[in-house]
């Protein structure tokens, strides 16, 4: 679905960690799924097949509600009831991909693979991925890619359950870096560019998906610049800079345990992309000098490209790089040391850091059953709001987080590829947290997309804010306020609102002192479910989809004990269950149906 329309965009709202092995008992998939009225919800669903792997290829597609579709953790195709969807078995089954399919094992290849809406249709999708074979001739340690291929998925196959129409089809046959596959929309809002950089050149096969399919556009080179093998890469928000980090170190491959720290020569290169043309050209690179060898291995990296703030992890130290237009306003800091977690001293500290579609930075841990947050990494240094207690997750995860493109990025208006009759209507999103703030004080950060020029914030008490970002606001006392933004531009406007509940202080002690819980029965469910509490006595139970509209409210009897949701009518996907007690207090738990 085209950008500048009233959906919600939301097709990067579920992600996924660790592994499921079912012949071993070790039930183990996280699911996340994000949505924009409350705070992300964290699941164990059933699965229904023998393995979904902890490899780092993985991928997944929502609806522009937010409502999974599908997934892959890069072997196989998963459909939304956690079956494999029919003829989604074996994607690029040679080489490497062939030798890890049946083991219990973890390949470390993220970014290799990456889902995207094939335009103009609401039910046809693109799975692309490289092939991967190892390098006997100069390293069998490191993964090489000679293929780049795609499957298509028809959603409108088999009840909505899908079926893969088409799988491992080539696109081309070079040599290939194969953490470096890298979806950007093109500037008429519509199509997208698909880069894939040659192995060690400074060379770009770019494709296009557009209604005609998927197609090799043309190739690209920066004249002059060495060659590089590209460690990772990511794009920016806007699709309009690329980064690369490299090493002399990656290929051939030497472990970080062989070499001393200050021979890590690393460096990351910086990329403009024209998402009207496709060309790239380079910007600059970030020498070795400015990044600390003291700290250990560089491997993966994020960018919260809005304060310009680049976030790598060296294995027990988590960095922040501020990647300013100048070398002079480079500046580095740590944010975080593995000593401050509580984490076994077996653990590898940190391990794969990515932006939430919330703009949160979360951060994986080597064979950990946590994720670290970072509430606010757009923050300056010891202002980032590091979140002591961790997410925990159902087993351990030794992978990495599923790629997506930025779903949220509209035309270039005006531009000469503006020719596909799609406009950056503005939609208004933000989040908001309470952390290291007094208990009346909310601070508010603006998540608006498709290019709004002004703002209005309603906070509900009687005071406003005109501007993007509001801040820290503070709340006159306890209750629960309608904060409001209104975002427009020259196209329309939009508004988002989610209540904000300020505690009294002394219920919450009251409360956070008692047993107190409530719990679904069955849950995943299909039909009906049962909720269940303790500790508190509810008068009111609501249930939400994940956009916050109301599905159901009704009122309990003194003394209930139990309430029965009927569900034959609701459509598969994520509700939340609101429990209001009799002070005030709102309790929420997380109901996936199926069908």
């Amino acid at each position: 679905m085209a950008p500048g329309t009233t959906e919600a965009q939301a097709e990067d709202f579920n992600w996924f960690v660790s592994s499921t092995e079912v012949d071993l008992n070790q039930h183990g998939l996280t699911f996340f799924q994000f949505n924009k009225s409350d705070s992300v919800q964290k699941y164990n669903p059933e699965i229904h097949v023998d393995l979904i792997r902890d490899g780092a290829a993985k991928a997944s597609i929502s609806d522009p509600e937010g409502n999974l579709l599908f997934f892959s953790d890069g072997y196989d195709v998963f459909n939304k009831n956690f079956d494999l969807m029919e003829n989604g078995d074996k994607l690029a089954y040679s080489g490497i991909i062939k030798e890890f399919y049946e083991l219990v094992g973890t390949l470390l290849i993220p970014n290799r693979m990456v889902i995207l809406p094939y335009p103009d249709s609401d039910f046809e999708y693109y799975l692309i991925y490289n092939s991967l074979i190892r390098d006997f001739q100069n390293d069998p340690n490191i993964a090489r890619s000679f293929g780049l291929y795609y499957s298509k998925v028809d959603l409108s196959k088999n009840d909505g359950l899908g079926q893969v129409t088409q799988k491992n089809q080539p696109l081309l046959q070079d040599n290939f870096a194969c953490r470096s596959l890298l979806p950007i929309r093109h500037a008429n809002g519509r199509d997208w560019w698909i880069l894939q950089k040659h192995w060690d050149e400074p060379r770009w096969f770019v494709f296009l998906l557009d209604p005609d399919g998927i197609h090799l556009s043309h190739e690209t080179e920066v004249g002059g610049f060495p060659n590089f093998v590209a460690r990772f890469a990511e794009v920016s928000t806007m699709g309009d800079r690329i980064v690369y980090l490299t090493s002399d170190h990656f290929y051939p491959w030497i472990p970080s345990s062989q070499i001393d720290p200050d021979d890590y020569d690393y460096q990351f290169h910086f990329f403009n992309f024209d998402r009207c043309s496709g060309q790239i050209d380079f910007e600059k690179s970030i020498s070795q000098s400015l990044i600390p060898s003291s700290a250990g291995k560089l491997n993966w990296f994020t960018v919260e490209w809005n304060s310009q703030n680049l976030y790598f992890s060296r294995g027990n130290y988590m960095k922040k790089l501020n990647i300013g237009p100048t070398e002079a306003e480079i500046t580095h800091d740590t944010i975080l040391t593995k000593e401050q977690l509580d984490l076994p001293a077996a653990h590898n500290g940190f391990h794969f850091p990515r932006i939430t579609p919330e703009g949160e930075l979360w951060i994986t841990h080597w064979s950990s059953d946590k994720v670290t947050v970072f509430r606010n990494p757009e923050l300056g240094t010891g202002e980032e709001n590091w979140d002591p207690e961790p997410i925990k997750i159902f087993g351990n995860s030794g992978g990495n987080f599923p790629h997506f493109p930025n779903f949220r990025l509209g035309p270039i208006d005006g531009g000469p590829c503006d020719t596909s009759g799609v406009d950056n209507v503005p939609a208004a999103w933000f989040r908001y947290n309470g952390m290291n703030l007094d208990d009346t004080e909310r601070r508010f950060t603006d998540l608006s997309y498709f290019e709004p020029e002004n703002w209005l914030w309603d906070f509900d008490d009687g005071s406003i804010h005109h501007g993007r970002e509001a801040g820290v606001h503070e709340f006159p006392g306890p209750g629960e306020y309608h904060v409001c933004l209104t975002v427009w531009n020259e196209f329309g406007e939009d508004t988002f609102c989610r209540w904000v509940t300020i505690d009294d202080i002394s219920s919450t002690e009251n409360i956070s002192n008692s047993d107190t819980w409530i719990r679904l029965y069955s849950n995943p469910a299909r039909d009906f479910t049962t909720l269940r509490w303790n500790g508190l006595d509810p008068v009111e139970v609501g249930l939400y989809d994940i956009t916050g509209r109301q599905i159901l409210h009704d009122y309990l009897q003194p003394g209930q004990e139990e309430y029965s949701l009927q569900l034959e009518n609701l459509a598969a996907g994520v509700y939340i269950v609101h429990l209001k007690s009799l002070n005030g207090v709102i309790m929420t738990e997380q109901l996936v149906v199926v069908k």
